[in-house]
This record gives structure tokens, C-alpha cells and sequence, in this order.
């Protein structure tokens, strides 16, 4: 009876000790979810912000080859002046 009482007592211990881990992994996790759902919020504002400065850029490099065709056509005009 002695071993069996012993036996019960272990297997009780290993049982709070499984609960305790339960409930620190619970928590992790938990833990673990807000951090992503933040992580994905943050994700979504960076991806918006990259496309709003690809659509400016993309806006200056077309304001950039309007001007560099105004920048030929001026050197054009210039050399027929000057020839």
C-alpha cells in the first residue's frame, strides 16, 4: 500500500507540474498572438507606406523624363541659334 500511496503522490506532483507548464504555455501563447497581430498591423502600414512612395517616385521619374525631353529640346533650339 506504502509504494501505491507513493506512486499516487508522484503522479500527482507530475500533474501540477503539467498544469503549471499548461497554463505558462497558455500565457506564451497568448503572448505570442497580440506580438503578431501587432507585427501584421505594422506590416500593413509599412506595405502601404512602400506603395505611396513607389506611386512619388514613379510620379518623379515621369516628371524627370518630361524635363529631360524639355532639356533636349532647348539644346536643340540653342545649337540651331548658334549655327
Amino acid at each position: 500500500m506504502h509504494h501505491a500511496e507513493a506512486s499516487s503522490l508522484f503522479l500527482i506532483e507530475r500533474l501540477k507540474i503539467s498544469e503549471k507548464k499548461e497554463v505558462k504555455y497558455t500565457t506564451d501563447m497568448d503572448v505570442a498572438k497580440r506580438e503578431i497581430s501587432k507585427l501584421q498591423s505594422e506590416l500593413l502600414e509599412v506595405n502601404k507606406v512602400f506603395k505611396d512612395k513607389e506611386s512619388e517616385l514613379m510620379t518623379q521619374k515621369v516628371e524627370t523624363d518630361e524635363l529631360l525631353q524639355k532639356i533636349k529640346l532647348s539644346e536643340n533650339q540653342i545649337g540651331d541659334l548658334t549655327s
